[in-house]
């Protein structure tokens, strides 16, 4: 991470692994906030009591392209790839709320946007 001041002038370069929680407010008016996972800095899109859902981008070691992965992570530390190959957004949603299953016919009918799976997660995590 590189520190500007006001000016775009380069003041101090960070390595992202010193940092432990990175919170802005982001051109849209959004608040961002990353955590460190030991390795990267990593996105953290949904803080739920029961699933944490992470964003993640990396760089391929081979040859230098981006990688973007997103998984969530229940309340017990088991993470589900949401990668859309693997398993896909609504069948790992079925899965970490299956302790709701009146969550089920929203999940299986509904198109799922990021902030949709988000109101999916908010039901979920009620009581």
């Amino acid at each position: 991470m590189i520190i500007l001041d006001e000016n775009g002038k380069k003041i101090e370069k960070i390595n992202a692994s010193e940092v432990k929680e990175l919170t802005f407010v982001n051109f849209y008016g959004k608040n961002k906030i990353y955590v460190n996972n030991g390795k990267a800095l990593m996105e953290l899109i949904f803080n739920g009591k029961k699933i944490k859902w992470y964003y993640k981008i990396s760089t391929n070691a081979f040859d230098g392209s981006t990688i973007l992965s997103d998984y969530m992570v229940d309340e017990n530390g088991k993470e589900y790839s949401l990668w859309l190959f693997l398993k896909g957004y609504k069948r790992v949603l079925l899965e970490v709320t299956k302790s709701k299953p009146e969550l089920i016919t929203e999940i299986e009918n509904t198109v799922l946007t990021f902030d949709n799976v988000i109101l999916i997660l908010k039901k979920y995590e009620a009581e």
